[in-house]
This record gives C-alpha cells, sequence and structure tokens, in this order.
C-alpha cells in the first residue's frame, strides 16, 4: 500500500480537524472559517509541490503567510490588515495543534511557528453612544408595544426582538442566543427583584448562568409558553439573526455594528458603573479574566469626561 502524499493526508487531516471542531459544539461561523483557512494552506500546500507534511517548517510558514497577504492586496489592492493576519496565524496554528497532538509518528508541526508571532494589537471596542443606547431602549419598547396585540403570524418578528433583547440586556453570543431551548429559562429572585436566568453553554463547552431583570423580558413570555422544554426558542439561522439586528439598527436610528457589538456594550456599560471585573468576566462568560481586562479595562471618552467634571 503506496503512502500517501501531503496533499492528500492534510486532506484527511483537516476532515478529522473539522470533526473534532464539531464535537466541541464550536460554532457553525468558526468551523467554516477554520475549513477556508486550513483549505487555503493546503492549496499553497499543492502550489509549492510539497512532498511530505514533514517537510513543513518555520520558512515554509513564512513563505505561506507572506503569499496570504500579496494575494489578499492583489485581489483588495490595500495591505491585510494586522488583526486578519493574526487570525489566520491562530487558525493555521490550531489545525497544526491537532494534527501534532493526535499524528501516530510523535511529528511536531507547533514548532514552525516558534519564529511566527501574532501582533498585539490594541483595537478601540466598537461600542454604542449614550444616545444609541437610549434610542435602542425607545426602539425596543416601541416595538414590543405594536408587537405584543398582533397575531400569530407576525409572532417571527417577536421572536427576533426577544433575540435582540437577550443580546443587548445580557451580552450573549449570538450562537449562544441560537442555541437556547425553553428549559434554559428560569426564574429567580434576588433582593426583592425578579429575575430570568439564562442557562448557556458557551465556547469550550463552559456552562455559565447570566441573569437578566424579569421586566425587561416578561413581555416575550407568551413566546415561552407552547414550546416543549427542549425546543430552540429561536429556529432561525445566524444570517436571519444578522439581518434583523442590521434592520433594528437602522430602523432605531444608531450606528450599523452588528451582533456582537451588544457584547462589547454591555461589557463597556457595566465597566462605566464601576462593577468588578471578575464579574463582568463571568456574566460575558470570558475563561480568563485577563481576556475581559484587555478589551475593556479602557473606559469610554464620556465616562472619563463625566468622572473629571468638577461640581
Amino acid at each position: 500500500m503506496r503512502e500517501k502524499d501531503a496533499i492528500e493526508e492534510l486532506l484527511v487531516w483537516k476532515e478529522k480537524f473539522l470533526q473534532e471542531l464539531s464535537i466541541r459544539k464550536m460554532s457553525k461561523n468558526t468551523i467554516l472559517l477554520c475549513d477556508r483557512e486550513s483549505e487555503r494552506f493546503i492549496e499553497f500546500c499543492r502550489e509549492s509541490e510539497l512532498q511530505r507534511i514533514e517537510d513543513i517548517d518555520s520558512n515554509f510558514m513564512r513563505l505561506y503567510f507572506f503569499d496570504v497577504k500579496e494575494k489578499f492586496q492583489n485581489k483588495n489592492c490595500r495591505e491585510i490588515s494586522t488583526n486578519s493576519m493574526n487570525i489566520a496565524i491562530s487558525r493555521i496554528r490550531v489545525f497544526f495543534d491537532f494534527i501534532s497532538e493526535n499524528h501516530d509518528n510523535f511529528l511536531d508541526l507547533t514548532k514552525c511557528f516558534k519564529k511566527i508571532k501574532t501582533v498585539n494589537v490594541q483595537k478601540e471596542i466598537k461600542r454604542f453612544s449614550q444616545k444609541e443606547n437610549e434610542k435602542i431602549l425607545s426602539s425596543i419598547n416601541a416595538l414590543k408595544k405594536i408587537l405584543i396585540g398582533q397575531k400569530p403570524r407576525t409572532l417571527q418578528n417577536l421572536r427576533m426582538l426577544f433575540a435582540i433583547s437577550i443580546l443587548y440586556y445580557g451580552g450573549l453570543r449570538s450562537a449562544e442566543v441560537l442555541n437556547l431551548r425553553k428549559k434554559d429559562f428560569f426564574e429567580q429572585e434576588n433582593e426583592n427583584q425578579l429575575f430570568f436566568v439564562l442557562k448557556i453553554m458557551g465556547k469550550g463547552n463552559k456552562y455559565r448562568e447570566v441573569p437578566i431583570l424579569h421586566s425587561y423580558l416578561s413581555d416575550f413570555e407568551r413566546l415561552l409558553k407552547p414550546l416543549q422544554e427542549d425546543e430552540r426558542v429561536f429556529p432561525f439561522t445566524y444570517r436571519a439573526l444578522r439581518k434583523g439586528v442590521e434592520k433594528f439598527e437602522i430602523n432605531a436610528g444608531i450606528s450599523k455594528l452588528g451582533n456582537h457589538s451588544f457584547r462589547h456594550n454591555l461589557a463597556t456599560n457595566l465597566v462605566g458603573k464601576n462593577v468588578n471585573m471578575q464579574v463582568i468576566s463571568e456574566i460575558l462568560g470570558h475563561s480568563n479574566i485577563l481576556t475581559t481586562t484587555r478589551f475593556y479595562s479602557r473606559v469610554s471618552l464620556g465616562h472619563k469626561m463625566k468622572a473629571l467634571t468638577l461640581k
């Protein structure tokens, strides 16, 4: 039986890698992007006429990432951003980690990255202004009044508003919202205030509980009542949710920042209220508080001006 050539072997590893991501319940979007990145690398190996995966070394990887930069520039007439380059490096590194951990002959591809480092970029987090926060709240409340009394055929619009409300008040990731079942909602009282507590299975199959004031979501209870305990509350796709958020942002007259910005917005608002960083980290489901601190330790200009207002 002949040995597989490098391309055949990499294709087999790619399929196993994607299956592993699926087993670990990574989002469909994450799996798709990892698929594209590993396929782009395999195509480069094909063009380079790579004979054995054992021949992949740091020099080969430098050539690959140079090729990524060059092809991006030729296609888009501009240089690839540092952040996009970091993401490309990280995805191939994860792919190589998987191969190294599972290779029968103890092949270690991780050493290829010893001289290839991602660049730490401190990006300004996209967030809504105070006026935009007011518009969001106003739009949620106005839409609820319109949709609550309407007939069942319009429940899809009410369901979309329910999902957007959870993004805004709970700071969940889009995939976490879309995976919510009826059984993930329960009520709990604390200091004479009633909360909906959402049981979330986040990244890396890590479980957390996110409380949202009952009054914020009580108008949506009619959507939960007819469901079976294990039935999805939001039976639509990530693309549908993204389009629903975009439509909401346009109608509310706010910046089109996308789904994830509701999460950034909640964290920024909590920082502005001097909420303990550990509490914010728990709410967001970060695996390490350093992640929370890195992204949200810088307060907004508005909070700085408020703090320095002398009275």
